[in-house]
């Protein structure tokens, strides 16, 4: 995952030399999520993944876009409703 705070703080002049490494993290350990999941299955499935956010998946295990934790949690609640927005919008 690239990092945007890490990459805006990264001067103008070494952007060119900055390697994406430097600006960015790893997501954990399986931390997937097929995108046909929805519902009870999504929570129970979530609830077995170490990090906050995970990489959204489809049949062929092509990445399609990124769930954060923090969306499906204001889905839920209804809290933070533009994070619960952006867990079904275009890429998710």
């Amino acid at each position: 995952m690239v990092d945007a705070g890490a990459v805006a703080a990264v001067p103008a002049g070494a952007a060119a030399l900055t390697p994406v490494t430097a600006v960015s993290y790893a997501l954990g350990s399986g931390a997937y999520v097929p995108e046909w999941s929805k519902g009870q299955e999504l929570i129970q499935y979530l609830a077995q993944l170490d990090g906050l956010e995970y990489a959204v998946v489809d049949r062929d295990g092509a990445v399609t876009g990124l769930l954060r934790q923090s969306a499906v949690l204001a889905a839920l609640t209804g809290k933070g409703a533009g994070a619960g927005k952006r867990m079904f919008g275009q890429n998710r």
